[in-house]
């Protein structure tokens, strides 16, 4: 199974069982809402769309190529702009739980992201917990790792 690695401050792989890297997520500042991924797709940024926008978008090129929304009623949906009815849900497994699970338009689930504390570095660290036999591109998975610590942050902030 694949795995989410940090590799520097600030900065995490997703490597596959031989270790070799898919994809890294590298965040500027840990407040920042914009992020980069360098993925086998090329160099993407991820943004805000507006600012004080509620979505982020994934650009290649100065074209949107994925869209993560963050819904009133919970969760996110991770929506390609290419495949509008490809859009994937993402809910916590439970409301005392970091866990993350990422299901498809059939319910069915592709994958599960747990949210640790890691007390050594004082910081949130994504653990990819388990996947279909469907996996994820890096692209979708290395977003949505970011869009979650975009979610904590706010969350965190509204009960400050």
């Amino acid at each position: 199974m694949r795995q989410i690695v940090c590799t520097a401050p600030r900065t995490w792989s997703l490597l596959e069982e031989s270790g070799q890297s898919l994809g890294t997520l590298v965040r500027p500042k840990w407040w920042s809402n914009n992020a980069e991924l360098v993925v086998p797709e090329g160099l993407v940024q991820l943004r805000p769309t507006k600012v004080l926008h509620r979505s982020i978008s994934a650009f290649r090129d100065d074209l949107p190529v994925l869209e993560v929304r963050y819904p009133w009623r919970g969760g996110m949906e991770l929506v390609p702009m290419n495949d509008p009815g490809g859009a994937l849900r993402v809910e916590r497994t439970a409301w005392f739980k970091e866990e993350w699970s990422i299901t498809d338009k059939d319910g069915s689930e592709r994958a599960r992201i747990k949210h640790r504390f890691n007390w050594k570095r004082f910081g949130y660290e994504p653990e990819l917990v388990s996947e279909s036999s469907d996996p994820l591109s890096a692209m979708q998975l290395l977003s949505l790792v970011h869009a979650i610590f975009i979610f904590q942050r706010r969350r965190s902030a509204a009960v400050s």
